[in-house]
């Protein structure tokens, strides 16, 4: 019943609702990385966090909404760090192509070598999701 308010009626009491949200994530967070593996306080949002998220307008304040949104992050950090794998610096294509003989094809086949063994091990490289999930913590998420 109370998740059938908080969804059909306006908030009221927005205090409330932000306090709902912090639990919410919370909770979430904790189901996803196993219960008493993090740090007191590590899988939380700020309530100035959890108002930001619920006054934005594409939640408008559903709480449900603004919880999936925030417990979501960590697939766009999971994406964000296969993003920072695949960059080359030009340090780096340097190297490569002077290791090729200056052979841009044997430089990229190379890279892309490189590339095909790091994502074979990518999802426990960074980690799982309570290390994700405290780097968002940190991060001021």
């Amino acid at each position: 019943f109370r998740s059938w308010l908080v969804r059909w009626y306006p908030v009221v009491d927005r205090a409330a609702a932000i306090k709902t949200l912090c639990r919410a994530v919370a909770r979430g967070a904790e189901e996803a990385c196993g219960a008493g593996r993090a740090p007191d306080g590590m899988l939380t949002i700020s309530p100035q966090r959890a108002e930001a998220a619920l006054d934005s307008d594409e939640i408008r304040w559903d709480v449900g909404r603004a919880a999936k949104q925030l417990l979501e992050s960590v697939t766009l950090v999971d994406r964000e760090l296969q993003v920072l794998q695949l960059a080359v610096s030009e340090k780096e294509a340097r190297k490569n192509l002077e290791r090729a003989g200056w052979d841009l094809e044997k430089a990229a086949l190379s890279h892309a070598e490189k590339m095909q063994s790091l994502s074979q091990d990518a999802s426990s490289r960074f980690g799982g999701p309570l290390e994700k999930y405290m780097a968002l913590h940190l991060g001021d998420w």
